[in-house]
């Protein structure tokens, strides 16, 4: 009974450490396989960050010469990630699993994965060209990448049944074995677009051929140049030695100017201190031509005043002599009217023959009178000439006055004085003019009347008749009154 116990206690020992043992294993085993997962699931992170940055970096291609063959290097480097991110889920999970039964993180992983996968299929299935294909996958251009996965999702889920963790597994070893098709395409269309860079490659390999020969000619005309160019050191070696002469022979030059220069500033100080010694002397000189010259405008001020009474006396004295000839004439003509009246009335008694003779008589005084007028109108003339010279002397004593006076004498003085001797001698002259006028007219008047009278009595004939007489007294009579007038 004892030995049953033994025994069944032994066989419950034994099974726990068995139990024990495989729960050990276990555990170790599924330790070792969650750091498996995890180093897989960290790489996988790695390799779409590193996807990430290829297409952020595709924004960075700025010379559209480099823009193809660069897209197509990041396009297969895209690729290549994307096979690893495959090969490791498959290393990961030798069998299907539910993508619904994943972590939130590892299944982020798969969908960003499916996006990106799609996104290349569906783009490399339309397009061969590299530049297209990232243009148009939202890799390339004015469209942002992230926005664009946010779009192809539901094409995806459209496409390909994919549906979120909610509502079901999906196959996703089988998903990703049509993306590696995909991929394997997209591979061969890079090796063809290779081709195609490679060709470019050897057209710039010509293009460098050619370069190559236009630098070595280049280099040729460069050496050529060179040589000149030493040939042209050589002289401006020449031109220095000779510029350093030219140099040592200006300094003396220099030197024996600023030796001249020195003489010259000694020479213009010595003529500057006599300059001023001379300019205080004329300073002086001038000073005493100025008193000297103010003494002799004053006596000048004084003979030109004296002048001035002078001319004023001798106006007036003129004046008086005029009026006193105008008056002389003026009685010589009344008596030569009284004489002539009394002529007339002796002809009003006399026959035509003592008419005629007083006629004569008459045309004889008048030609006496009419000397006596020339006579004082010479007179007239000689005392306008004499007053026509004494303003020119007054004038020229002014003008003479004035340069040794310009601050003292003014022109309203002259002037005055100018016009006093022209107002003199206009007056004389108005004077002369009118009586000499009055009396040509009276003696005109006069001669008219009388051949009038004369050719009324040859017409008539009737001197000798008494009783013409009345009339031609009462003829007479209206002369005399009008002579009077």
């Amino acid at each position: 009974m004892e030995w049953i116990i033994i025994l069944i206690l032994c066989t419950i020992l034994l099974f726990s450490f068995i139990i024990l043992f495989k729960r050990r294993n276990n555990n170790r085993r599924n330790r070792n396989q969650e750091l498996s997962n995890e180093n897989i699931w960290e790489q996988a992170k790695k390799y779409l960050s590193n996807i990430d940055e290829i297409i952020d970096s595709l924004y960075c291609i700025k010379d559209a010469n480099n823009y193809r063959q660069e897209g197509l290097a990041k396009f297969m480097e895209i690729t290549k990630n994307i096979i690893d991110i495959c090969t490791l889920l498959e290393n990961a999970y030798p069998h299907n699993f539910l993508i619904a039964n994943l972590p939130p993180s590892e299944y982020r992983i798969c969908l960003r994965l499916w996006e990106i996968s799609v996104s290349l299929q569906d783009r490399i299935a339309r397009y061969y060209e590299a530049d297209k294909i990232l243009m148009e996958s939202g890799f390339m251009g004015n469209d942002n990448p992230r926005a664009r996965m946010n779009d192809i999702v539901p094409e995806i889920n459209r496409s390909f049944g994919v549906r979120r963790r909610a509502q079901g597994p999906v196959d996703f070893f089988g998903y990703m074995e049509r993306n590696r098709e995909i991929a394997e395409n997209a591979n061969r269309n890079a090796q063809n677009a290779n081709r195609d860079a490679q060709n470019a490659n050897n057209r710039i390999n010509i293009i460098q051929q050619e370069n190559r020969e236009r630098n070595e000619k280049a280099d040729k005309e460069l050496e050529k140049m060179k040589q000149e160019t030493m040939k042209m050191k050589q002289e401006t070696m020449k031109m220095e030695q000779k510029l350093a002469e030219m140099k040592k022979q200006t300094d003396k030059d220099l030197e024996k100017i600023k030796h001249e220069t020195e003489q010259i500033r000694k020479e213009t100080e010595q003529i500057k201190r006599e300059r001023e010694k001379y300019s205080k002397e004329m300073d002086q000189k001038l000073e005493d031509i100025k008193k000297q010259n103010a003494k002799e405008i004053e006596e000048m001020k004084k003979q030109t005043e004296e002048i001035k009474k002078q001319t004023n006396k001798d106006i007036e004295d003129m004046k008086k002599q005029t009026a006193k000839e105008i008056e002389d004439m003026k009685k010589q003509t009344e008596e030569m009217k009284k004489q002539t009246n009394k002529d007339i009335e002796d002809m009003k008694n006399e026959n035509s023959r003592m008419y005629a003779q007083l006629f004569g008589n008459l045309l004889a005084r008048a030609e006496m009178g009419e000397k006596s007028m020339r006579q004082l109108q010479g007179e007239i003339s000689h005392l306008s000439s004499q007053m026509s010279s004494i303003s020119s002397r007054n004038s020229l004593r002014s003008n003479s006055f004035k340069i040794f006076n310009d601050d003292q004498e003014t022109p309203e003085d002259e002037q005055n004085l100018n016009s006093s001797f022209a107002n003199a001698n206009i007056d004389i002259n108005l004077n002369v003019n009118q009586e000499e006028k009055y009396k040509n007219n009276k003696r005109k008047s006069l001669l008219d009347k009388i051949n009038n009278a004369n050719f009324k009595q040859e017409k008539n004939n009737s001197f000798d008749k008494k009783e013409d007489a009345p009339k031609l007294d009462k003829q007479f009579d209206g002369y005399k009154k009008e002579d009077d007038k």
